[in-house]
């Protein structure tokens, strides 16, 4: 399922609150050379191929090319970025970026964050 290698975020599984777990998709540590799959729900699973869980990692690789330049714009005002979140219709996913090429992705189901969605929902709404 995954590259048999060191990456972070193995722990984190355990940190999350009990009470979200069910909602938890999963949670992905990445380097530029592996990535570990330390969690994955079994239907979120059924819905990928090999190929593209993947894909999917080299994409989460790219974005963290990102970070220094988000940091130069944004840096001296917000601050440096802690995490990108990425809401889609079915999962929320959170990125963690550690350095280049390297972070960990923990995704959710979208209810598990239902109070915070409401304002990006309201703003989606006034867009259309």
């Amino acid at each position: 399922m995954g590259i048999d290698a060191p990456a972070p975020g193995k722990k984190i599984h355990t940190a999350i609150q009990p009470a979200t777990r069910s909602q938890l998709r999963s949670v992905v540590g990445y380097t530029p050379q592996s990535y570990t799959i330390h969690y994955i729900r079994k239907d979120v699973r059924a819905q990928y191929t090999d190929d593209e869980i993947k894909a999917a990692i080299e994409e989460l690789r790219l974005k963290t090319l990102e970070q220094d330049h988000l940091d130069s714009v944004f840096g001296a005002v917000h601050g440096d970025q802690q995490c990108r979140i990425a809401v889609f219709e079915n999962a929320i996913e959170l990125n963690f970026v550690l350095g280049e090429g390297t972070g960990v992705e923990v995704a959710f189901d979208r209810g598990w964050g239902a109070d915070q969605l409401e304002v990006i929902e309201q703003i989606q709404a006034t867009l259309e």
